[in-house]
């Protein structure tokens, strides 16, 4: 992952998963890989599999939003985005990018 070596990155969490199953910290790795390997619509799960055990993970609120984005899918980003924004209210990027995703759906 340090040297963007994202899609031979992917494998090696695999095979950790397979060891240490659930872990919330190596799923997020994975889905980080997947994602920046091109990846988003297999990442998806993953970063889903995360908030399901730590609903307030930044990293994974931000990426899965990211990940919708880019697969043109503002609609399911929103809910995400929107728990960021109250997280981090700070975190710019966070409400230009709910911003985004509410204006392609219409909501001003």
């Amino acid at each position: 992952m340090a040297r963007s070596r994202f899609a031979e990155a992917i494998p090696i969490y695999e095979n950790l998963l397979k060891a240490y199953p659930g872990n919330p910290g190596l799923l997020l790795d994975l889905a980080l890989a997947e994602e920046m390997a091109g990846q988003p619509a297999r990442a998806i799960p993953h970063f889903e599999s995360v908030l399901k055990v730590q609903p307030d993970n930044v990293p994974a609120l931000l990426s899965l939003s990211m990940a919708r984005m880019q697969l043109n899918q503002s609609r399911e980003a929103i809910a995400p985005l929107r728990r960021l924004v109250k997280l981090e209210p700070e975190n710019f990027n966070a409400v230009g990018l709910l911003a985004e995703a509410e204006m392609n759906q219409g909501l001003f």
